[in-house]
């Protein structure tokens, strides 16, 4: 028993039981991850993952996959996911946003949700409010839940582009008569040919 309690290493912050997976995973050497805690401290950068994508420490797919290990789930990349219309509108925005959390998919009674932290310990109960399905958690990297969550409910579903029409329409309005002849004399080269 004493030789367990010896291998397992205990972290006390997110920040030091992900680089224990990153030195487990052999992302970082020993020595860079203590240089590493240290410029994150000293960082503006709130949010650990922010800190390592942003200073380009580690690949997106590295960190979901430490993410991944961390939390005993799988890791999901969120962005550029098109998620469905009606999972996403059965939570309320500020919800998802302060819960870091979006649907992902469902599969029968069960919904796959992303959280930024699976293991929040009151993400079943705040998405039970909601739904009566069975919920499996996967990890997503906050920025792009948020990113995802708010893309969702700010963009409209479709963007009306100006149409070919509208803009002859306008023309017409500000040059009625030059319009006019313009028009006629298409037509009569037209009739000519």
């Amino acid at each position: 028993m004493a030789i367990k309690e010896q291998s397992e290493k205990s972290c006390v912050t997110f920040v030091d039981c992900l680089c224990d997976v990153f030195a487990q995973q052999n992302m970082f050497k020993k020595e860079d991850i203590v240089s590493l805690k240290k410029e994150f401290l000293n960082s503006s950068v709130p949010a650990f993952e922010d800190f390592l994508i942003e200073e380009g420490l580690i690949e997106k797919e590295d960190l979901l996959k430490a993410l991944g290990i961390f939390y005993k789930t799988q890791a999901i990349d969120v962005q550029g996911f098109l998620f469905d219309h009606h999972l996403v509108t059965m939570f309320p925005k500020d919800e998802m946003l302060r819960n870091m959390f979006i649907p992902y998919e469902r599969d029968g009674n069960i919904l796959f949700l992303l959280a930024a932290n699976p293991h929040n310990d009151d993400l079943p109960a705040i998405v039970g409010k909601y739904v009566s399905y069975d919920v499996v958690f996967f990890v997503g990297l906050a920025r792009d839940i948020d990113d995802a969550v708010k893309e969702y409910f700010d963009k409209p579903l479709y963007e009306v582009e100006p149409d070919i029409i509208d803009a002859e329409d306008a023309e017409r309005e500000e040059h009625p008569v030059e319009t006019m002849i313009d028009e006629l004399q298409a037509d009569e080269e037209h009739e000519g040919n």
